[in-house]
C-alpha cells in the first residue's frame, strides 16, 4: 500500500504516467502494425488513386465556368465562406442585423426584443 505522504504521493503520480505512456506507446504500434498490412494488401494505395481521382476531377472544370473571386461582391463572398464554414464544421457565430430594409414587423420586433435584452442588463448591473 501507498503512504499518504508526499513521497507516496509522487511514487503514485510516476506510476500513472507509465501507465498512460505504455498504453499509448502500445497504440502507436497498432495503428503501426494496421498501416504496413494495409499497405501490402493494397487498400491504402486504392484510397490514393481515389483521392487522386477526386482532384483530377475537380481541376478539369471548364475555365468558362470559373469565376473569379474578385467579380464577386461582398455579400456573395460573405455567403460562400459562410457556407464553407459551416460544412467544415465550424461553430456557429452569433451576428445581429441592425437594419434591413423592408423588413416589417419581424425587423422591428427582432430590434425591439433585442434592445430590451441590452436595457434590462445594463439595468441590473447597476
Amino acid at each position: 500500500m501507498i503512504p499518504d505522504t508526499l513521497g507516496g504521493s509522487l511514487i503514485l503520480s510516476l506510476v500513472n504516467m507509465s501507465v498512460v505512456f505504455l498504453v499509448l506507446g502500445i497504440l502507436a504500434l497498432i495503428i503501426q502494425l494496421t498501416h504496413r498490412i494495409l499497405k501490402s494488401t493494397g487498400a491504402v494505395s486504392k484510397d490514393q488513386k481515389e483521392r487522386k481521382e477526386t482532384e483530377a476531377r475537380l481541376d478539369a472544370v471548364p475555365e468558362e465556368d470559373r469565376v473569379p473571386l474578385e467579380s464577386l461582391e461582398s455579400p456573395v463572398k460573405a455567403a460562400i465562406a459562410a457556407a464553407l464554414a459551416v460544412y467544415l464544421g465550424a461553430p456557429a457565430a452569433s451576428v445581429f442585423v441592425r437594419r434591413i430594409p423592408d423588413s416589417g414587423a419581424w425587423g422591428k420586433s427582432s430590434r425591439a426584443g433585442f434592445n430590451q435584452m441590452i436595457w434590462s442588463r445594463a439595468h441590473h448591473r447597476r
